[in-house]
């Protein structure tokens, strides 16, 4: 298959962030003049709670556990809808001059600083009305944001990966354990560590064996009642699977013959899958199945060559619908839209590389079933559901099973693992499918239950993290978290290679981006309806990655307060930024491998961007893509099934979600502490601080209360609905602006320490001027849109928090403008010199 080569993208994106890190970053590194031995506030505030000595490898997994979390793989994932190339360009263009320079800079800002976070600094070069405007940005991001992973983690628990469950519960304990045995104990690191990842890698096997799920109890009766009994009856009997292999036996003909009885997909008329709830298509040893659908790809292929040259000519260009000229991508599509034969050629050719796709994914699948080698099979998925042509999948398989069973002298020749996840949306879709819709509708309404009830369960844990020492429970737990990633980016990035090679030696097809490179100005093209400018929505939708401003609430909140000396600065914030940009680059890769132009059509045509820019689907897309580049490693190289890795992935990304949520629970603890210090500092030449605002900074202060405070905000966006809906997706859209809105004020205040302490400017400059102006494009954008909409489908909301924060933007701003022009001598607060290496624990 044509197109660019995915492992030298892979490659090529590695060599930069390396040639970064050692160039740039050394740069960076004399720039702010780092003594690499000078201890940080770890040592000279030290408390065993929050300021606690830490060895760079367990600050570096705390760090990069906290920033990646699920913001490198949704954004990257939708973001490729604009074209993966200018996704490429911009993580990794922007992880090393914008991100990475953020992300060290505001950690050097606070380690300069006692160890203060960026909102408290800003007092010092901006201004208390700038710090105060500032608290207000970030609180509002955290709350938010926050609010958003709880509502996409219990998703993700309740409705797309339930085994998921157990091993981020147990890595919990897990992770107490740890702290205990280091800390308390006094056991050495390195073996601890060794028993820890023995304990990780076994309990993703525990949780894909023992899903948890807890819907059924919110159904009508319960476990006891009709409907729970009913799924669990057919889930007994294997009606649940995604993928089956019925084994024919005897020959090819007889497995060509099914598809004639069930009317099914014949790999000449591919377009049938649309048409029908279940898909089979025919396997033979000898590969003839797929041949032929590769020659008529080819067949079809050729056909659209001979009319494109002509459509093309007719309509680029001349000026589109938008008052665009139109190029010669914008007049191919124009010409789809306009000419049926174009159309239906290349949606069938997009579902026939979609159908190659899946059948290589089957063909891994069954090298884990040795038995199974060179004989005809059937592979059966069921794949949507048609009220027109109800199917029961139950019927189909038993029957064809009873009649192999006899042929064979009663022979078992259904071969699959049933799934076992019955999951409250696919229950939903699949009795809805079946005329069923009481079902239907009790599974949504005992789907949503669970969801709020794992938000309330996941609120408690938040509660329970920030206030917790962190060396007991934050410290350990992101520790031992990030060597599961670091796992499954070697993983990925090795399988990949072996796919790379292998196809070279068999002639198999090679993993390679046929995806567009570039869609234009407008997603649109692609057929996705209500799709936002490219710029700036694509820099705003791609933020962990390239650059983010909740990064440097961990940089100087948590990481500069466990940093043991300056020089281990850069390489945790840093390098921290730079491998976050490669799972970015390794998450577009996985979502664009092996799809065309045509299949993306197929795929997205008629969806709308909202529905695209969400959780789950980017999730499934990253989840499912790195399977496979997994399964070139595990299932063909060593027979583990495609299904487990891609379990261990949904893994990964479950327990870096539940990482980011106590670490940014613990910031939002902080920020609410900084109101209390703004408010008893602002009114403290008042003789004699009003009673009421003593007390409520003295509440505010209390760490205690301040995380129930945190707490109670995030689960207001999560869980109070408008219409039916959280307030949190409400404003999902807003979250991304809010996020490099911080990242400019962020660089706002480090542009002005530079600038007061005589560094150069221009290093920092340049990136806060881009994130301010892209930021404060975004969320006039957003405002623009909602005003221009019928009164009656605005969201009051959106204009009035879209409106505020372009307000609290302009306002930073501006007294970063008056704090430039002032001169003000401030003094950096500078450690000792020397880091002591005897009475520390060396976590």
């Amino acid at each position: 298959m044509e197109g660019f080569n995915a492992f030298a993208v892979i490659a090529v994106s590695i060599a930069a962030f390396w040639i970064g890190y050692k160039l740039y970053g050394g740069f960076i590194d004399r720039l702010l003049r780092v003594e690499h031995k000078r201890k940080g506030p770890s040592f000279t505030r030290q408390d065993g709670k929050e300021f606690v000595p830490t060895r760079r490898t367990v600050i570096f997994g705390h760090h990069f556990s906290s920033i990646a979390g699920l913001g490198p793989i949704m954004g990257p994932a939708v973001a490729v809808y604009w074209g993966w190339v200018p996704a490429i360009l911009w993580v990794v263009l922007g992880a090393i001059f914008f991100g990475a320079v953020h992300d060290y800079t505001t950690m050097m800002l606070s380690l300069r600083h006692n160890g203060r976070g960026i909102g408290e600094i800003t007092s010092d070069y901006a201004g208390r009305r700038a710090r105060f405007a500032f608290l207000l940005v970030i609180f509002f991001l955290l709350a938010l944001g926050m609010g958003l992973f709880c509502i996409t983690i219990s998703g993700l628990f309740v409705n797309h990966h339930p085994e998921a469950v157990m091993p981020t519960a147990l890595l919990t304990v897990l992770a107490v354990l740890i702290g205990l045995a280091v800390y308390t104990f006094k056991f050495a690191l390195l073996p601890v560590t060794f028993v820890g990842l023995i304990f990780v890698f076994a309990l993703s096997f525990l949780g894909a064996a023992f899903p948890v799920y807890i819907y059924q109890y919110s159904l009508p009766g319960g476990t006891d009642g009709e409907i729970w009994k009913n799924i669990r009856d057919k889930a007994d009997h294997g009606h649940f699977e995604q993928r089956l292999v019925l084994t024919s036996w005897g020959n090819a003909a007889e497995a060509d013959g099914l598809l004639g009885r069930y009317k099914a997909v014949d790999p000449k008329n591919l377009d049938d899958v649309a048409k029908t709830g279940i898909s089979f298509t025919a396997l033979t040893g000898s590969g003839d199945a797929v041949d032929s659908m590769k020659a008529e790809r080819k067949r079809l292929n050729d056909e659209l060559n001979k009319i494109r040259s002509p459509l093309i000519g007719k309509y680029m260009g001349k000026k589109g619908s938008d008052g665009r000229i139109m190029s010669e991508y914008d007049a191919w599509n124009r010409a789809m839209e306009e000419n049926p034969q174009a159309r239906d050629l290349s949606q069938r050719i997009g579902l026939i590389d979609k159908q190659l796709r899946d059948l290589e994914n089957s063909k891994r699948d069954l090298k884990a079933l040795p038995e199974l080698k060179q004989r005809p099979m059937v592979v059966a998925r069921y794949i949507g559901k048609d009220k027109a042509n109800r199917i029961d999948m139950l019927e189909v398989i038993e029957q064809e099973r009873h009649r192999l069973d006899q042929a064979n002298g009663g022979k078992r020749t259904l071969q699959a693992s049933p799934i076992s996840h019955t999951k409250p949306t696919d229950m939903a879709l699949y009795y809805s499918a079946l005329g069923k819709d009481d079902y239907a509708k009790e599974l949504k309404q005992a789907g949503g239950a669970a969801v709020e009830n794992w938000i309330i369960a996941l609120l408690a844990y938040a509660l329970l993290a920030s206030i917790l020492p962190v060396w007991l429970l934050l410290q350990p737990r992101d520790y031992i978290n990030s060597f599961m990633l670091y796992a499954g980016l070697l993983f990925m990035v090795v399988g990949l290679g072996v796919w790379q090679f292998s196809s070279m030696s068999s002639g198999d097809p090679s993993p390679a981006i046929v995806a567009p490179e570039f869609t234009g100005m407008h997603a649109e093209d692609l057929g996705i309806k209500d799709v936002p400018l490219v710029f700036p929505f694509l820099f705003i939708i791609i933020a962990c990655g390239a650059i983010s401003g909740f990064h440097s609430l961990v940089s100087s909140g948590t990481s500069s307060r466990q940093v043991m000396t300056e020089g281990d600065a850069k390489p945790v914030a840093f390098g921290g930024m730079l491998l976050e940009g490669m799972l970015a680059v390794i998450v577009i890769v996985a979502c664009t491998v092996g799809i065309s132009q045509s299949g993306w059509i197929a795929t997205v045509k008629g969806e709308s961007f909202a529905s695209l820019n969400s959780a789950a689907p980017a999730i499934s897309r990253f989840i499912n893509g790195g399977g496979d580049f997994m399964a070139a490693l595990f299932t063909d190289v060593f027979g583990v099934p495609r299904a487990t890795c891609v379990a261990f992935l949904a893994t990964v990304v479950v327990t870096f979600a539940m990482t980011t949520l106590d670490s940014a629970t613990r910031l939002l603890r902080y920020n609410v502490e900084e109101f209390g210090v703004h408010i008893q500092g602002s009114f403290a030449r008042m003789p004699g601080l009003p009673g009421p605002l003593s007390r409520l900074a003295k509440l505010l202060k209390n760490p205690a209360f301040a995380s129930i405070a945190a707490v109670v905000s995030i689960g207001f966006f999560a869980l109070y609905k408008e219409d039916g809906k959280s307030i949190g997706l409400y404003l999902l859209q807003l979250f991304g602006s809010t996020n490099q809105l911080l990242a400019a004020l962020g660089l706002v205040v480090v542009t002005l320490w530079f600038r007061k302490t005589g560094r150069p400017t221009i290093y920092t400059l340049v990136p806060l001027v881009v994130m301010l102006g892209l930021s404060g494009w975004a969320l006039g954008e957003t405002l623009r849109v909602e005003l221009n909409k019928e009164a009656a489908q605005q969201s009051v909301l959106l204009i009035v928090v879209s409106g505020s924060l372009l307000v609290l933007a302009t306002w930073i701003a501006a007294e970063g403008w008056l704090a430039w022009k002032r001169p003000v001598k401030v003094t950096e607060i500078v450690p000792e010199k020397e880091a002591p290496t005897a009475g520390v624990v060396k976590m």
